[in-house]
């Protein structure tokens, strides 16, 4: 069912919703659709869904949202989902979020990613 949906109409989704999707209702959400969420919207939601997150759908995260990731979340990102993420997204991220790194994410950016 979430796959249908548009930005606007997952942008218009409360983070009480966004709390109650279910790990493949997340997964399923195209990546134009994943754009219409605020940074909110994504810090609200938990770290099952990070794990789910797409490659495509993390390539597709703008620097606003990746802003609003928490620490617990950031540390969720699988190696392939951070790779996907671009240099202006990565810059981005803040202090305690870097700090919630794992030696094996690290690891897996990229010379580009990190230049």
């Amino acid at each position: 069912q979430f796959k249908v949906l548009t930005s606007a109409q997952v942008g218009a989704l409360t983070s009480d919703q966004i709390k109650t999707l279910q790990t493949e209702d997340f997964a399923s959400i195209n990546t134009a659709a994943l754009r219409g969420m605020s940074s909110v919207q994504l810090g609200a939601l938990g770290t099952n869904e990070i794990v789910a997150l797409t490659t495509a759908q993390a390539a597709a995260l703008t620097s606003s949202q990746v802003a609003g990731l928490t620490s617990d979340q950031i540390a969720k990102l699988e190696t392939d989902d951070l790779r996907a993420l671009n240099t202006g997204t990565l810059k981005a991220l803040g202090s305690e979020q870097i700090a919630a790194l794992t030696s094996d994410q690290i690891v897996a950016l990229t010379s580009a990613q990190i230049a």
